[in-house]
């Protein structure tokens, strides 16, 4: 099944462990699926597997009874003693327990004794087994998700299983709890989730949309519509299919942007109906969708983990020098966080937080040398930290991330008084329309990192003269960024901090960038665009020609000529006596 975003499953069906006044649902990650090509743990011991629901995925059912539970197996050969559990957290005793008797490859159903309600608090999901040998029983499946697979080996020595979430584990365990309530409706179609193949799109080209819907109740649904809408236009599409109990349903359709002036944005409802749905909430989605002419160029911000204990990482700190050697210097902003190996005496506590990118759960190793490329994830991973080689493999990775359009644009300078040792770093943005198909929540985020650290004792290289570049240093924002408001499309900030005397004022640099931040999906962190300004770089206010211009214009970022350019970002074009034309981005801040 090709679903985008895999989220929280709501199985329904009718369960004979119940009794008949009362409808159930399943819920679990795994979207009822099963596969019969299994993961395994070595040793002769107890393996145990589980998953973790969170209190937003389980408020909404607060009062409902825990009747049973589901456990899906790749195979059943070699094991014994199955048995299903729920538990408040991992190392907790077990709220209720089952014994699955015969258990078989596929899905082993089993009522609990009941009497445990759902209150809003998380619930850990599992199962355990012995084995005598490794048994590659264990059913994962579709896209990973925070706390989607756990595995648990019984430790002889300490009595307890010792759990860890696999870094090489794809997908997520194929687990349901079955809950009860007579207030779930009989028939409830859904629609899980809308994502699109790229968003906004270029003006003339069609939006490539996938929709996904969902049987959520207890009644096999024989037809249904299902479509969208946004302005004049409206779609449906008629669905005379059955769509059974817990089954998924993916559509695909081209909505044409003839329509559509300009770089303009418009709400999209997307809908789903069928007759007599007793739950009709959750019957559309409204997301926003757009179309471009014009884009922003894009700098990349490039975030690398490193460190003086890594004796491969001089390597990556080369790798980089030459990306800034080969003409990529002023497309990329460079970070080097001094964590992901060994720390060293460059280490700040405050960076330590971006090894959450490694794993958000804490349980995956992490390494050196690694970089994240705008914090943006890689096909089929879990992280968006790659490992740093060799320019001749990075730089094709680093055109992909520079080849992505950008729709904001964000700058920066800096302003030192000597005197207090105070500095200011001023931030302006400016977003086209359509960046709002991205993102509603931006935040800012500025750090201030230095070049010409000579090292310590950096391994790997033996040399008196080898410096570090890029070291983090402070950020003058939150962890994960300051969120604010657009005042007409653009924003300025002024941030501020003193300078300590063991810092070289004269190297230092300011790196701002825009992002999105979503403590529960990795993969909505991502940064849109990045500017950084090297102290000793020319003033603030508005920048002026080395040698007399005959003609200036001033362009806003969606290439507009503007008469007077106030504060803000524009693109300076300009012609200078010896006929030469030059163009350039400036802010100016006045």
């Amino acid at each position: 099944m090709n679903i985008i975003n895999r989220t929280l499953t709501l199985c329904a069906a009718t369960m004979m462990c119940v009794a008949a006044h009362s409808a159930s649902l399943r819920i679990g990650y795994c979207e009822g699926e099963v596969t019969d090509d299994g993961v395994s743990k070595v040793g002769k011991t107890t393996i145990s597997a589980a998953i973790i629901l969170h209190e937003k995925e389980l408020a909404k059912y607060t009062g409902a009874e825990v009747t049973g539970i589901r456990v899906g197996l790749a195979t059943a050969e070699g094991i014994d003693n199955l048995t299903g559990w729920i538990r408040p957290s991992l190392e907790s005793d077990n709220l209720d327990e089952v014994k699955i008797q015969s258990p078989q490859a596929g899905w082993n159903e089993a009522s609990l004794d009941g009497g445990v309600k759902i209150d809003g608090k998380p619930l850990a999901v599992g199962f355990s087994y012995s084995q005598g040998k490794s048994v590659q029983a264990i059913s994962l499946v579709g896209t990973p998700v925070a706390d989607g697979f756990w595995l648990g080996k019984y430790d002889t020595k300490t009595g307890v299983d010792k759990w860890e979430a696999p870094s090489s584990a794809f997908g997520v365990l194929s687990v349901e709890l079955i809950i009860s309530d007579p207030s779930f409706p009989e028939k409830d179609i859904e629609i899980t989730d809308v994502a699109f193949d790229e968003m906004p799109v270029k003006h003339g080209s069609d939006i490539a949309m996938t929709v996904t819907v969902h049987n959520a109740a207890l009644k096999t649904i024989d037809n249904f519509t299902w479509g969208y809408e946004t302005g004049d236009e409206k779609k449906s599409f008629s669905v005379n299919s059955t769509l059974n109990p817990q089954e998924y349903a993916v559509f695909t359709c081209e909505i044409p942007t003839s329509s559509f002036t300009d770089d303009e944005t418009r709400m999209l409802k997307v809908t789903v109906d069928t007759e007599a749905d007793g739950k009709t909430d959750n019957n559309y989605r409204d997301v926003m969708v757009g179309t471009y002419t014009n884009s922003i160029p894009r700098m990349t911000l490039i975030e690398e983990f490193t460190s003086e204990e890594c004796g491969n990482c001089p390597r990556g700190i080369g790798t980089l020098q030459e990306c800034m050697d080969n003409g990529y210097a002023n497309r990329i902003a460079i970070v080097a966080h001094h964590v992901g190996y060994k720390y060293d005496w460059l280490t700040v506590e405050e960076d330590k937080v971006y090894e959450w990118f490694y794993d958000p759960q804490g349980l995956d190793g992490t390494f050196a040398p690694a970089v994240m490329l705008d914090r943006t994830m890689l096909p089929r991973k879990k992280s968006p930290v790659r490992s740093l080689g060799y320019y001749s493999e990075f730089a094709p990775q680093l055109d992909d991330a520079l080849g992505i359009p950008a729709f904001v644009s964000v700058d920066v300078a800096m302003d030192y008084d000597a005197d207090t040792h105070n500095l200011d770093v001023i931030v302006n943005a400016e977003k086209l329309s359509v960046f709002d198909t991205q993102c509603m929540s931006p935040r800012i985020n500025v750090y201030l990192v230095e070049d010409k650290i000579l090292h310590h004792n950096q391994a790997g290289i033996s040399s008196d003269t080898f410096t570090h570049s890029h070291v983090y240093r402070k950020r003058l924002t939150d962890t994960w960024g300051d969120s604010f408001s657009w005042d007409g499309g653009k924003m300025t900030r002024t941030f501020s901090c003193t300078v300590p005397d063991s810092w070289k004022v004269e190297n230092l640099e300011a790196v701002a960038f825009i992002a999105s931040h979503d403590a529960d999906d990795i993969d909505n962190c991502r940064v849109f665009n990045a500017a950084k300004w090297k102290t000793g770089t020319t003033a603030i206010g508005l920048p002026t020609f080395d040698n007399e211009a005959v003609s200036v214009e001033y362009y806003d970022i969606s290439g507009r000529k503007v008469a007077e350019p106030t504060n803000g970002l524009y693109i300076r074009r300009a012609i200078h006596p010896d006929g030469k034309v030059t163009a350039d981005k400036i802010m100016i801040q006045q």
